[in-house]
């Protein structure tokens, strides 16, 4: 368990700050600890839904764009990266 040390948003994100083992000040996002209020879609679904659908369109949005892309079949944009194998 770790002590909280400070709560803040930074960048955009809530972030709950504790001190490691040699007092050093780290940080973790406060969604992924207790700190953060539950996300009201995950109430609401209440495991009835696994996507949320501004998340299913910007996938939509996201394939429609890599289909236009020219993407090389199987590993042909793969560059190989063999080690030098000395024999006697």
């Amino acid at each position: 368990m770790l002590e909280l040390a400070a709560q803040a948003r930074e960048w955009g994100e809530e972030r709950v700050y504790y001190r490691d083992p040699t007092g050093r000040m780290r940080f973790l996002p406060a969604r992924w600890t207790s700190m953060a209020a539950p996300d009201p879609f995950v109430l609401i679904a209440d495991g009835r839904a696994y996507f949320r659908l501004a998340d299913l369109i910007r996938l939509k949005d996201r394939l429609k764009e890599l289909q236009g892309m020219d993407i090389p079949a199987g590993n042909a944009g793969v560059k190989e990266n063999m080690p030098h194998v000395l024999r006697k």
